[in-house]
């Protein structure tokens, strides 16, 4: 049995995509305005917490499509030449036309999805540095699938919860030992195996979200202020080192804050949010989020705007959105013309293979 759609989650994936490319882009030369506005986005780390709610969401709904699933090995091999159909086409054609026409720097990394270590050692300009993030996606799909087929439903959540601490003590001792406080830092902020404690925990809540719903249904006001109080709080307060700021950031703040906004979307039952997070714009937008995320730092890095190229220096508020133009018109075609027909390939049959449990 197919698990219903969520349309405020389109919404929220639409509002994540728009919060990367937004944070990408440079200091715009509009005056104070633009100054204000580039301070807010790297003050409140916009780009990363967009980025983490990419995480939960994808951990949140991976699993919740999962435990649907009777555990027949047939079926999971479709799950993943299902998600291979979803992501690789555009990825590997994004990777080809970058080494052919840019750069083929690294290339052998991107190939297989390494990219985030890869550019946690090199820090030169390039056209597909935020590729670290579909990295550590890839590496969950994985690797969860896995998890959730040889786990017992009464073990499961004990079995990933003593393996998440483990990898996470043994990547923090690593990271204790390592000299290069730079690349350590870059670790700690791209590599998989500390920054996939959002995908599991956006995994945990697809366990559980049910009973959330059930135990936060009229409290979805609630939940709105527990985050724009966290968010404020953390971001606007902070004094802590950059080593404790990025361990909170990646693991306490970031996946806290993501969750709270999920589970809001699950919640909410206002007339006002619902125009919000689930008008047709927005959730169009959501529907060509993985689209906008791969290409827009590929077109920005050709318009020259992106933060390693220009620095502090600021850009045309003109050529900054004409790029934000090209990025939403490639997205557009990529969605309708290549991914739509790619995916037309899907096994159909799929639902019938899974199960209730």
């Amino acid at each position: 049995m197919k698990e219903p759609h969520i349309p405020s989650l389109d919404g929220l994936r639409g509002y994540a995509a728009l919060a990367v490319l937004i944070a990408h882009l440079p200091l715009m030369d509009i005056g104070k305005v633009g100054d204000v506005f580039y301070f807010l986005c790297i003050r409140t780390n916009l780009g990363y917490f967009g980025v983490d709610v990419f995480f939960v969401l994808s951990g949140f709904l991976i699993t919740r499509n999962l435990l649907t699933y009777k555990r027949d090995l047939k079926t999971y091999l479709k799950f993943y030449f299902n998600r291979a159909l979803r992501i690789f086409p555009i990825y590997y054609i994004t990777l080809l036309i970058t080494c052919i026409f840019i750069t083929s720097a690294g290339w052998h990394w991107n190939i297989f999805y390494l990219s985030n270590y890869y550019f946690s050692f090199a820090h030169d300009p390039h056209p597909l540095r935020h590729t670290w993030s579909l990295s550590i996606e890839e590496h969950f799909y994985i690797l969860w699938p896995m998890i959730i087929y040889i786990t017992i439903n009464r073990k499961r959540e004990l079995f990933i919860s003593v393996l998440s601490i483990l990898i996470l003590l043994l990547a923090v001792r690593h990271y204790l030992l390592m000299d290069d406080r730079e690349v350590a830092n870059k670790l700690l902020s791209k590599s998989t195996q500390f920054r996939f404690i959002s995908l599991v925990i956006g995994g945990y809540l697809a366990f559980y979200y049910q009973r959330l719903i059930s135990m936060f249904k009229n409290k979805s006001t609630f939940l709105l202020i527990a985050f724009i109080i966290i968010y404020l709080s953390f971001f606007i307060v902070n004094t802590y080192s950059e080593f404790y700021y990025k361990i909170q950031l990646n693991y306490l703040v970031m996946p806290l804050l993501s969750v709270l906004l999920v589970l809001f979307c699950l919640v909410y039952r206002q007339n006002y949010f619902k125009h919000i997070f689930e008008n047709s714009v927005v959730r169009y937008v959501g529907r060509i989020s993985y689209g906008i995320y791969l290409y827009h730092f590929v077109v920005f890095y050709i318009f020259g705007i992106t933060h390693i190229q220009v620095s502090n220096k600021s850009q045309s508020f003109g050529i900054c959105m004409l790029a934000c133009f090209m990025v939403f018109l490639i997205s557009i075609l990529s969605k309708h013309f290549l991914e739509e027909p790619i995916l037309a390939m899907k096994y159909v049959n799929l639902e019938e293979d899974r199960t209730t449990k």
